[in-house]
Protein backbone atom coordinates (compact mmCIF):
# COMPACT_ATOMS: atom_id res chain seq x y z
CA UNK A 1 0.00 0.00 0.00
CA UNK A 2 0.95 3.50 -1.09
CA UNK A 3 1.17 5.69 2.49
CA UNK A 4 1.30 8.67 0.14
CA UNK A 5 -1.60 8.13 -1.83
CA UNK A 6 -3.52 6.93 1.43
CA UNK A 7 -2.33 10.31 2.87
CA UNK A 8 -3.45 12.25 -0.24
CA UNK A 9 -6.84 10.47 0.22
CA UNK A 10 -7.66 10.59 3.83
CA UNK A 11 -6.73 14.83 3.04
CA UNK A 12 -9.28 14.77 0.34
CA UNK A 13 -11.93 13.04 2.65
CA UNK A 14 -11.75 15.70 4.99
CA UNK A 15 -11.49 18.84 2.73
CA UNK A 16 -15.38 17.57 1.06
CA UNK A 17 -16.59 16.41 4.98
CA UNK A 18 -15.46 19.85 5.92
CA UNK A 19 -17.76 21.30 2.92
CA UNK A 20 -20.90 18.83 4.05
CA UNK A 21 -20.58 20.36 7.71
CA UNK A 22 -20.02 24.06 5.86
CA UNK A 23 -22.90 23.74 3.50
CA UNK A 24 -25.05 21.99 5.65
CA UNK A 25 -25.83 25.45 7.29
CA UNK A 26 -27.57 26.80 3.99
CA UNK A 27 -27.65 24.00 1.42
CA UNK A 28 -29.26 20.03 1.56
CA UNK A 29 -27.94 19.87 -2.19
CA UNK A 30 -24.42 20.59 -1.86
CA UNK A 31 -23.99 19.26 1.51
CA UNK A 32 -25.36 15.72 0.91
CA UNK A 33 -23.47 15.44 -2.82
CA UNK A 34 -20.14 16.82 -0.71
CA UNK A 35 -21.16 13.95 1.98
CA UNK A 36 -21.61 11.55 -1.12
CA UNK A 37 -18.06 12.40 -2.77
CA UNK A 38 -17.08 11.67 1.14
CA UNK A 39 -18.70 8.52 1.48
CA UNK A 40 -16.89 7.09 -2.02
CA UNK A 41 -13.62 8.24 -0.22
CA UNK A 42 -14.22 6.51 2.28
CA UNK A 43 -15.29 3.44 1.12
CA UNK A 44 -11.76 3.66 -1.25
CA UNK A 45 -9.43 4.03 2.35
CA UNK A 46 -11.30 1.07 3.71
CA UNK A 47 -10.40 -1.41 1.25
CA UNK A 48 -6.70 -0.11 0.80
CA UNK A 49 -6.62 0.14 4.87
CA UNK A 50 -7.61 -2.72 7.24
CA UNK A 51 -6.51 -0.78 10.07
CA UNK A 52 -9.30 1.65 9.70
CA UNK A 53 -11.57 -0.61 11.43
CA UNK A 54 -13.66 0.45 14.12
CA UNK A 55 -13.13 -0.15 17.76
CA UNK A 56 -15.64 -2.72 19.84
CA UNK A 57 -16.51 -0.61 22.66
CA UNK A 58 -19.12 1.25 19.80
CA UNK A 59 -20.62 -2.10 18.51
CA UNK A 60 -23.83 -1.02 21.03
CA UNK A 61 -24.41 1.95 19.65
CA UNK A 62 -23.91 0.43 16.22
CA UNK A 63 -26.64 -2.86 16.85
CA UNK A 64 -29.14 -0.33 17.77
CA UNK A 65 -28.83 1.46 14.65
CA UNK A 66 -28.40 -1.56 12.23
CA UNK A 67 -32.30 -3.02 14.54
CA UNK A 68 -33.84 0.32 13.97
CA UNK A 69 -33.13 -0.21 9.76
CA UNK A 70 -34.21 -3.64 10.08
CA UNK A 71 -37.36 -3.25 11.72
CA UNK A 72 -38.20 -0.42 9.47
CA UNK A 73 -37.60 -2.73 6.22
CA UNK A 74 -39.66 -4.89 7.75
CA UNK A 75 -42.23 -2.71 8.37
CA UNK A 76 -42.09 -1.36 4.85
CA UNK A 77 -42.45 -4.49 3.53
CA UNK A 78 -45.50 -5.35 5.78
CA UNK A 79 -46.97 -1.64 4.57
CA UNK A 80 -47.57 -3.21 0.94
CA UNK A 81 -45.99 -0.54 -0.84
CA UNK A 82 -42.07 -1.85 -0.52
CA UNK A 83 -40.92 0.57 -3.71
CA UNK A 84 -42.30 3.80 -2.10
CA UNK A 85 -41.41 2.56 1.59
CA UNK A 86 -38.00 2.10 0.55
CA UNK A 87 -37.78 5.66 -1.18
CA UNK A 88 -39.17 7.40 1.51
CA UNK A 89 -35.99 6.07 3.95
CA UNK A 90 -33.60 7.69 2.13
CA UNK A 91 -33.00 9.94 4.51
CA UNK A 92 -31.60 6.65 6.43
CA UNK A 93 -28.46 6.56 4.43
CA UNK A 94 -27.54 9.68 6.94
CA UNK A 95 -26.40 7.51 9.39
CA UNK A 96 -23.49 6.85 7.36
CA UNK A 97 -22.11 9.86 8.44
CA UNK A 98 -21.17 8.84 12.04
CA UNK A 99 -18.55 6.22 11.09
CA UNK A 100 -16.93 8.74 8.37
CA UNK A 101 -16.69 11.31 11.35
CA UNK A 102 -15.19 8.92 13.50
CA UNK A 103 -12.95 7.91 11.55
CA UNK A 104 -11.61 11.67 10.30
CA UNK A 105 -11.55 12.38 13.85
CA UNK A 106 -9.75 9.03 15.24
CA UNK A 107 -6.66 9.70 12.22
CA UNK A 108 -6.26 13.01 13.75
CA UNK A 109 -7.55 14.26 16.89
CA UNK A 110 -7.52 17.71 15.72
CA UNK A 111 -10.01 17.48 12.73
CA UNK A 112 -12.37 17.64 15.28
CA UNK A 113 -11.81 20.94 16.56
CA UNK A 114 -11.36 21.94 12.68
CA UNK A 115 -14.82 20.57 11.68
CA UNK A 116 -16.54 22.14 14.20
CA UNK A 117 -14.57 25.20 13.39
CA UNK A 118 -15.89 25.04 10.10
CA UNK A 119 -19.51 24.51 11.45
CA UNK A 120 -18.99 27.65 13.77
CA UNK A 121 -17.65 30.13 10.42
CA UNK A 122 -20.58 28.77 8.64
CA UNK A 123 -23.38 29.96 10.96
CA UNK A 124 -21.78 33.12 11.31
CA UNK A 125 -21.73 33.75 8.03
CA UNK A 126 -25.55 32.73 8.09
CA UNK A 127 -26.58 34.63 10.85
CA UNK A 128 -25.20 37.76 8.82
CA UNK A 129 -27.01 37.08 5.86
CA UNK A 130 -30.29 36.20 7.73
CA UNK A 131 -29.76 39.52 9.80
CA UNK A 132 -29.64 41.02 6.59
CA UNK A 133 -33.37 39.29 5.84
CA UNK A 134 -34.63 40.37 9.46
CA UNK A 135 -33.53 44.24 9.00
CA UNK A 136 -35.57 44.16 5.54
CA UNK A 137 -38.11 42.77 6.73
CA UNK A 138 -38.76 44.58 9.79
CA UNK A 139 -36.98 47.92 9.13
CA UNK A 140 -36.51 48.37 5.32
CA UNK A 141 -39.62 46.99 3.25
CA UNK A 142 -42.28 45.70 6.07
CA UNK A 143 -44.41 45.43 3.25
CA UNK A 144 -42.59 42.95 1.58
CA UNK A 145 -43.61 39.28 2.61
CA UNK A 146 -42.67 36.83 -0.50
CA UNK A 147 -40.96 33.88 1.27
CA UNK A 148 -39.35 34.85 4.07
CA UNK A 149 -42.88 34.47 6.53
CA UNK A 150 -45.57 32.47 7.84
CA UNK A 151 -48.77 33.42 10.19
CA UNK A 152 -48.74 37.25 10.26
CA UNK A 153 -45.22 37.49 12.59
CA UNK A 154 -41.67 37.73 10.85
CA UNK A 155 -40.06 34.45 11.16
CA UNK A 156 -36.82 33.87 9.04
CA UNK A 157 -35.46 30.76 7.22
CA UNK A 158 -32.36 30.81 6.37
CA UNK A 159 -31.65 29.08 3.31
CA UNK A 160 -34.32 26.28 4.07
CA UNK A 161 -37.90 25.69 3.39
CA UNK A 162 -39.01 26.31 6.68
CA UNK A 163 -38.49 28.60 9.44
CA UNK A 164 -39.05 25.99 11.76
CA UNK A 165 -36.59 23.69 10.14
CA UNK A 166 -33.92 26.82 10.31
CA UNK A 167 -34.98 27.29 14.12
CA UNK A 168 -34.16 23.36 14.65
CA UNK A 169 -31.25 23.56 12.77
CA UNK A 170 -29.44 26.26 14.50
CA UNK A 171 -30.71 25.87 17.65
CA UNK A 172 -29.04 21.93 17.91
CA UNK A 173 -26.05 23.63 16.65
CA UNK A 174 -25.53 26.44 18.95
CA UNK A 175 -26.04 24.34 22.06
CA UNK A 176 -23.50 21.54 20.35
CA UNK A 177 -20.75 24.24 20.10
CA UNK A 178 -21.40 26.13 23.45
CA UNK A 179 -20.38 22.78 24.44
CA UNK A 180 -17.73 21.84 22.40
CA UNK A 181 -16.70 25.47 23.22
CA UNK A 182 -16.95 25.66 26.90
CA UNK A 183 -15.90 22.57 27.99
CA UNK A 184 -12.78 23.10 25.41
CA UNK A 185 -9.22 20.99 26.04
CA UNK A 186 -6.58 23.31 27.23
CA UNK A 187 -5.11 22.32 24.05
CA UNK A 188 -7.79 24.19 22.21
CA UNK A 189 -5.90 27.94 21.09
CA UNK A 190 -7.92 30.65 22.58
CA UNK A 191 -8.94 32.28 19.32
CA UNK A 192 -10.19 28.63 18.22
CA UNK A 193 -12.32 28.52 21.50
CA UNK A 194 -13.96 32.31 21.18
CA UNK A 195 -14.41 31.37 16.78
CA UNK A 196 -16.41 28.34 18.10
CA UNK A 197 -18.43 30.08 21.29
CA UNK A 198 -19.00 32.94 18.44
CA UNK A 199 -20.38 30.29 15.99
CA UNK A 200 -22.57 29.69 18.84
CA UNK A 201 -23.87 32.64 19.71
CA UNK A 202 -24.73 33.13 16.02
CA UNK A 203 -26.49 30.06 15.83
CA UNK A 204 -28.59 31.09 18.88
CA UNK A 205 -29.64 34.83 17.00
CA UNK A 206 -30.60 32.37 13.96
CA UNK A 207 -33.09 30.44 15.89
CA UNK A 208 -34.26 33.93 17.94
CA UNK A 209 -34.84 35.26 14.28
CA UNK A 210 -36.96 32.04 13.39
CA UNK A 211 -39.48 32.72 15.66
CA UNK A 212 -40.01 29.02 16.16
CA UNK A 213 -41.47 28.35 19.55
CA UNK A 214 -39.91 24.25 19.71
CA UNK A 215 -36.70 25.79 19.05
CA UNK A 216 -36.80 28.68 21.36
CA UNK A 217 -37.96 26.86 24.34
CA UNK A 218 -35.72 23.82 23.63
CA UNK A 219 -32.60 26.31 23.85
CA UNK A 220 -34.09 28.35 27.05
CA UNK A 221 -34.28 24.47 28.53
CA UNK A 222 -30.88 23.33 26.88
CA UNK A 223 -29.01 26.25 28.34
CA UNK A 224 -30.11 25.78 31.59
CA UNK A 225 -28.91 21.62 31.51
CA UNK A 226 -25.67 23.19 30.17
CA UNK A 227 -24.99 25.27 33.39
CA UNK A 228 -24.57 22.22 35.54
CA UNK A 229 -21.41 21.31 33.30
CA UNK A 230 -19.97 24.35 33.85
CA UNK A 231 -17.95 26.09 36.46
CA UNK A 232 -16.51 29.10 37.60
CA UNK A 233 -15.88 31.86 34.53
CA UNK A 234 -17.58 29.38 32.23
CA UNK A 235 -20.48 29.54 34.58
CA UNK A 236 -21.00 32.95 34.29
CA UNK A 237 -20.63 32.63 30.45
CA UNK A 238 -23.82 30.41 30.32
CA UNK A 239 -26.05 32.21 32.53
CA UNK A 240 -25.28 35.20 30.38
CA UNK A 241 -26.41 32.92 27.64
CA UNK A 242 -29.35 32.16 29.19
CA UNK A 243 -30.34 35.62 30.55
CA UNK A 244 -29.55 37.57 26.99
CA UNK A 245 -31.39 34.42 25.21
CA UNK A 246 -34.48 34.74 27.63
CA UNK A 247 -34.74 38.75 27.54
CA UNK A 248 -34.30 39.08 24.04
CA UNK A 249 -37.30 36.85 23.72
CA UNK A 250 -39.35 38.87 26.05
CA UNK A 251 -38.94 41.96 25.05
CA UNK A 252 -39.02 41.29 20.71
CA UNK A 253 -42.57 42.04 19.79
CA UNK A 254 -43.03 39.53 17.24
CA UNK A 255 -41.11 36.18 19.13
CA UNK A 256 -43.89 37.56 22.08
CA UNK A 257 -46.41 37.58 20.25
CA UNK A 258 -45.88 33.62 19.03
CA UNK A 259 -46.01 32.59 22.72
CA UNK A 260 -49.27 34.62 23.65
CA UNK A 261 -53.08 33.18 24.02
CA UNK A 262 -56.17 34.05 22.53
CA UNK A 263 -55.00 35.09 18.78
CA UNK A 264 -54.33 33.44 15.58
CA UNK A 265 -50.21 33.46 15.92
CA UNK A 266 -50.67 32.53 19.37
CA UNK A 267 -49.85 29.17 21.16
CA UNK A 268 -53.18 28.98 22.62
CA UNK A 269 -54.71 27.51 19.46
CA UNK A 270 -52.61 24.29 19.74
CA UNK A 271 -54.45 23.09 22.72
CA UNK A 272 -57.48 22.02 21.55
CA UNK A 273 -58.83 20.04 18.85
CA UNK A 274 -61.26 22.34 17.24
CA UNK A 275 -57.93 23.49 14.73
CA UNK A 276 -56.97 20.89 12.43
CA UNK A 277 -53.20 21.81 12.97
CA UNK A 278 -53.46 21.94 16.13
CA UNK A 279 -50.13 19.28 17.74
CA UNK A 280 -53.76 17.99 20.36
CA UNK A 281 -55.48 17.19 17.00
CA UNK A 282 -52.38 15.65 14.93
CA UNK A 283 -51.26 13.75 17.97
CA UNK A 284 -54.94 12.30 18.98
CA UNK A 285 -55.29 10.88 15.78
CA UNK A 286 -51.84 9.82 14.97
CA UNK A 287 -52.29 7.55 17.98
CA UNK A 288 -55.87 6.07 16.46
CA UNK A 289 -53.70 4.91 13.91
CA UNK A 290 -51.07 3.23 16.07
CA UNK A 291 -54.02 1.51 18.05
CA UNK A 292 -55.18 0.20 14.74
CA UNK A 293 -51.79 -1.09 13.31
CA UNK A 294 -49.75 -1.50 16.56
CA UNK A 295 -47.14 -4.31 15.96
CA UNK A 296 -45.53 -3.64 11.99
CA UNK A 297 -46.90 -0.07 11.85
CA UNK A 298 -48.14 1.13 8.42
CA UNK A 299 -44.93 1.29 7.22
CA UNK A 300 -42.47 3.99 6.39
CA UNK A 301 -44.34 6.71 4.19
CA UNK A 302 -47.89 5.80 4.47
CA UNK A 303 -48.62 7.97 7.33
CA UNK A 304 -50.01 10.55 5.87
CA UNK A 305 -53.04 7.78 3.93
CA UNK A 306 -53.65 6.85 7.25
CA UNK A 307 -53.66 9.70 8.75
CA UNK A 308 -56.22 11.16 6.54
CA UNK A 309 -58.04 7.82 7.72
CA UNK A 310 -57.92 8.35 11.20
CA UNK A 311 -59.54 12.19 10.97
CA UNK A 312 -63.21 11.78 11.53
CA UNK A 313 -64.06 14.08 8.30
CA UNK A 314 -62.98 16.35 6.44
CA UNK A 315 -59.56 17.28 6.09
CA UNK A 316 -57.85 20.60 5.12
CA UNK A 317 -55.47 20.56 2.39
CA UNK A 318 -52.84 22.06 4.03
CA UNK A 319 -53.39 19.73 7.28
CA UNK A 320 -52.86 16.76 5.19
CA UNK A 321 -49.87 15.56 7.34
CA UNK A 322 -46.39 13.09 6.03
CA UNK A 323 -45.51 13.18 9.85
CA UNK A 324 -46.54 13.42 13.29
CA UNK A 325 -45.11 16.23 14.54
CA UNK A 326 -43.42 14.03 16.69
CA UNK A 327 -40.48 11.49 16.30
CA UNK A 328 -41.54 9.35 18.60
CA UNK A 329 -45.38 8.79 17.62
CA UNK A 330 -44.10 9.01 14.22
CA UNK A 331 -41.48 6.09 13.97
CA UNK A 332 -44.34 4.23 16.14
CA UNK A 333 -47.12 4.84 13.48
CA UNK A 334 -45.12 3.43 10.73
CA UNK A 335 -43.00 0.74 12.34
CA UNK A 336 -45.62 -0.22 14.92
CA UNK A 337 -44.91 0.08 18.76
CA UNK A 338 -42.33 -1.99 18.89
CA UNK A 339 -40.42 0.35 16.13
CA UNK A 340 -41.22 3.28 18.33
CA UNK A 341 -39.52 0.86 21.68
CA UNK A 342 -36.32 0.42 18.81
CA UNK A 343 -36.39 3.77 17.98
CA UNK A 344 -36.34 5.01 21.63
CA UNK A 345 -33.52 2.30 22.59
CA UNK A 346 -31.43 3.66 19.96
CA UNK A 347 -31.75 7.36 20.93
CA UNK A 348 -31.14 6.05 24.56
CA UNK A 349 -27.95 4.04 23.22
CA UNK A 350 -26.42 7.10 22.33
CA UNK A 351 -27.07 9.37 24.73
CA UNK A 352 -25.78 6.53 27.58
CA UNK A 353 -22.53 6.66 25.56
CA UNK A 354 -22.23 11.00 25.63
CA UNK A 355 -22.95 10.56 29.49
CA UNK A 356 -20.51 7.79 30.36
CA UNK A 357 -17.97 9.19 27.95
CA UNK A 358 -17.90 12.62 29.81
CA UNK A 359 -17.75 10.72 33.41
CA UNK A 360 -15.07 8.53 32.29
CA UNK A 361 -13.15 11.33 30.69
CA UNK A 362 -10.80 13.62 32.63
CA UNK A 363 -11.68 17.27 33.26
CA UNK A 364 -10.41 19.55 30.39
CA UNK A 365 -9.71 16.59 28.27
CA UNK A 366 -10.72 16.48 24.60
CA UNK A 367 -12.81 13.08 25.19
CA UNK A 368 -15.03 14.79 27.78
CA UNK A 369 -15.53 17.89 25.66
CA UNK A 370 -16.83 15.97 23.06
CA UNK A 371 -18.99 14.01 24.77
CA UNK A 372 -20.73 16.82 26.54
CA UNK A 373 -21.05 18.89 23.31
CA UNK A 374 -22.99 15.89 21.89
CA UNK A 375 -25.04 15.16 24.63
CA UNK A 376 -26.34 18.82 24.59
CA UNK A 377 -26.74 19.30 21.11
CA UNK A 378 -28.99 16.08 21.63
CA UNK A 379 -30.53 17.01 24.17
CA UNK A 380 -31.52 19.86 22.15
CA UNK A 381 -32.60 17.94 18.96
CA UNK A 382 -35.10 15.96 21.35
CA UNK A 383 -36.60 18.82 22.58
CA UNK A 384 -37.69 19.79 19.06
CA UNK A 385 -38.52 16.58 18.53
CA UNK A 386 -41.16 16.78 20.79
CA UNK A 387 -43.55 19.22 18.95
CA UNK A 388 -41.77 18.24 15.19
CA UNK A 389 -40.54 15.05 13.30
CA UNK A 390 -37.01 16.46 13.17
CA UNK A 391 -35.53 13.21 12.64
CA UNK A 392 -37.02 13.25 9.30
CA UNK A 393 -35.86 16.75 8.82
CA UNK A 394 -32.91 16.09 6.21
CA UNK A 395 -30.72 18.99 7.07
CA UNK A 396 -31.60 18.65 11.00
CA UNK A 397 -31.07 15.20 10.51
CA UNK A 398 -27.82 15.79 9.06
CA UNK A 399 -26.71 17.91 11.66
CA UNK A 400 -26.94 15.60 14.19
CA UNK A 401 -25.51 12.37 12.87
CA UNK A 402 -22.27 14.90 12.50
CA UNK A 403 -23.00 15.67 16.18
CA UNK A 404 -23.12 11.94 17.03
CA UNK A 405 -19.73 11.51 15.32
CA UNK A 406 -18.00 13.72 17.28
CA UNK A 407 -19.43 12.64 20.47
CA UNK A 408 -18.82 8.70 19.64
CA UNK A 409 -15.21 9.44 18.85
CA UNK A 410 -14.25 10.12 22.27
CA UNK A 411 -14.89 6.33 22.38
CA UNK A 412 -12.67 5.35 19.59
CA UNK A 413 -9.42 3.44 21.08
CA UNK A 414 -6.16 5.04 20.04
CA UNK A 415 -3.20 2.68 19.77
CA UNK A 416 0.29 2.99 21.93
CA UNK A 417 1.32 3.87 18.57
CA UNK A 418 -0.61 6.50 17.50
CA UNK A 419 -0.27 8.06 21.01
CA UNK A 420 3.05 8.15 20.44
CA UNK A 421 2.94 9.88 17.14
CA UNK A 422 0.98 12.28 18.66
CA UNK A 423 3.67 13.11 21.24
CA UNK A 424 6.69 13.30 18.93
Amino acid sequence: MNLSSTDKLTGALLFFFALFVFSSTFSIALSQSSFGLSLLLFLVILIRDRDAAFDSHLKWFFLSVGLYVLWMLIAAAAGGKFLFSLNSMREEWLFLIIPVGIFLIHKNRENADRLVLTLAVAQILVAAYAFGLYLSKVYISPEFSGPLTSDQVVRIRGNFSHPLTFGNYTGTSALFMFGYALLAHDRMKAWVRRLILSGGVAAMLCTLMSNSRGPILSILIGLVIMLFFLRRRKLLIGIALLLGLGLASIFTETVRARFVTGDRTGIERHFGVYWQGSRKFIWTNTLKVIRENPVIGVGPGNFQTAYENAVEGELHPMHRYGHAHNDLLNVSAQGGIIGGAIFALMWLTALLYFWVGYRRAGPGSEERCRSAAALLGSILFLGTSMTEATFVDEEVRALLMFVWAVGLSAWYKRTKKEIAGDRA
